[in-house]
């Protein structure tokens, strides 16, 4: 577990860069609760002399004790039998569960409900005690949020034994105590605040029935269709070996711009993707009009074998290209962006693209050519369209469609703890894609900053050549105040690596956009001095 800094010279970088790994194994399925079942204990009372209780781990035999990943509970009287039932939320499937509290002394309590008239209304942090003749008092308080991201009821539960009588202290907000008398075992109540007098409530109406069920998650599958709710631009795939029937050299695989196109990932060792490939084939002349090319990127180059079990030569050219270690990962690191939780690799793994090369729907295992056509609609399908696509399902929205640069910016982000320079080709591409100038502004100073602390982390390492590489992008890029920043930064790289000569030359250029730059020039004298002495 990530440990906060204990003071303020703590490194906080560290303190991010564990939970950045935290998060990674929670999103690759990893249990936050450590696959601890979850625990409950009975109080069975103890000593009263002492007011001391003890209680009894009831886990197992309440049925309580389930290995998910358990997150929050809310308690309430669910059913209105008069007992507590609870409400447990899960980070994982199944999200919600009602654990129901079948009780056989339904009876045996006083609900009570707290009414304040010279405080909030709900009585929020009023302290009640249910005093008998016969047992200890018992004592409840009134919470807003009373739990981890949840609020159980705010009626107050005492246990009560059979036909308890009593009565009630209420400490009210403001210090002011007040008592109710007359309280009885198997009644609901409502307590004003000043009025002294208990009021009864009638039974409530009957709760909504809900059957007893052994709750299951759903089995999961590795196949799905996934509308991307913006456009997002297919990362470039560099191909491992030349293709003489395409006339191509070892390079970017080509993707025709002027047409849809169905990319799939595929492995001759998989049944599923050898029929899709031969469907390919034999609806040749399907895909032709309707304007669809089909490019299959096979990877068995990249699998333990290094070698493809079927003849590669007896499909099309542009079903075999092959491609490199780096570029299959840099597309496992995009649709793990894309998800919460990271889904595992699936071949066949498909990817519809629309005319300008960005990607429009991807399939996790075999889709029908049939299904690619209808889809090929949603390609030019709206912001708001896409959204509800998007979702698995229907409902209203009380957020605005998010644009597509946003949408990138999600995704760079995402990209760049796992891939400094793929979250840095993205980020581009947001800035590109975003019609607003002072959001675009926005994105271009976060992307200067992200190429200085690029350059700063290479040179710290020996790396000068990317350094200087990020450097002069961030000069490209930044607005006057960033460019005199990357500029000097860039001039004291220079001058440490010994580059007198450049250093010079960006030295300069930092007091041409900034005369009064002291720093600067102090540096510059001292860059010429070494440069003269070396005459």
């Amino acid at each position: 577990m990530s440990q906060s800094p204990a003071n303020a010279s703590d490194s906080i970088s560290e303190y991010g860069k564990s939970w950045t790994e935290i998060i990674k194994l929670v999103r690759s399925g990893t249990s936050w609760s450590g696959r601890e079942r979850n625990c409950v204990y009975l109080n069975v009372g103890g000593d009263e002399s002492k007011s001391l209780s003890r209680f009894a781990n009831i886990s197992s035999v309440s049925g309580f004790d389930f290995s998910d990943d358990a997150r929050a509970i809310a308690i309430t009287d669910w059913d209105l039998d008069g007992d507590l039932d609870i409400w447990v939320r899960n980070r994982t499937a199944p999200r919600v569960r009602l654990l129901r509290n079948d009780c056989s002394n339904p009876a045996h309590s006083v609900v009570v409900r707290l009414r304040g008239t010279l405080c909030h209304a709900d009585a929020i942090g009023a302290v009640a005690q249910f005093k008998t003749s016969t047992a200890r008092p018992v004592t409840q308080s009134v919470h807003a949020g009373d739990a981890f991201i949840s609020q159980s009821s705010s009626w107050l539960h005492f246990g009560t034994e059979k036909d308890a009588i009593g009565e009630i202290e209420v400490l009210w907000p403001g210090g002011k105590k007040e008592r109710f008398a007359g309280i009885q075992s198997g009644k609901r109540y409502e307590l004003v605040q000043g009025t002294g007098k208990t009021a009864e409530l009638a039974d409530p109406q009957d709760a909504p029935k809900l059957a007893d069920a052994t709750q299951q998650p759903l089995p999961s599958t590795a196949v799905a269709r996934i509308v991307l709710q913006a456009r997002l631009s297919f990362p470039p795939l560099v191909s491992a070996s030349p293709n003489s029937e395409l006339g191509e050299e070892k390079g970017t695989i080509r993707i025709d711009p002027a047409k849809a196109t169905l990319l799939t990932v595929w492995t001759s060792t998989c049944p599923n993707c050898l029929s899709e490939l031969n469907s390919y084939v034999e609806s040749a002349d399907r895909i032709k009009s309707h304007g669809l090319q089909i490019i299959g990127i096979n990877i068995d180059n990249l699998q333990g074998g290094g070698t493809s079990s079927v003849d590669l030569q007896s499909f099309e050219p542009n079903l075999c290209h092959q491609t490199t270690e780096e570029s299959l990962t840099a597309l496992t690191y995009l649709q793990q962006a894309l998800f919460d939780k990271y889904p595992p690799f699936v071949v066949p793994w498909s990817f519809l693209l629309d005319s300008e090369g960005n990607i429009g729907l991807m399939y996790r295992g075999t889709v029908k050519l049939e299904d690619v056509f209808n889809d090929m609609s949603l390609l030019t399908a709206s912001s708001a369209d896409l959204r509800n696509l998007a979702s698995p399902f229907a409902g209203s929205w009380f957020t605005k469609p998010v644009t597509q640069s946003e949408f990138i910016e999600y995704v760079a982000k995402r990209l760049y703890s796992q891939d400094q320079a793929l979250g840095v080709h993205y980020f581009e591409h947001a800035i590109r894609t975003e019609p607003d100038q002072t959001r675009r502004q926005h994105l271009r100073s976060q992307l200067v900053t992200t190429h200085r602390k690029l350059a700063r982390d290479a040179a710290t390492v020996g790396d000068f050549d990317s350094a200087v590489s990020h450097y002069r992008r961030a000069i490209e890029l930044g607005n006057r105040q960033e460019q005199i920043t990357a500029n000097y930064e860039l001039g004291l790289m220079f001058a440490s690596n010994s580059d007198f000569t450049n250093a010079e030359t960006h030295l300069l250029e930092t007091l041409r956009l900034q005369p009064q730059h002291s720093n600067a020039r102090q540096n510059l004298e001292k860059v010429r001095q070494q440069m003269n002495s070396r005459q």
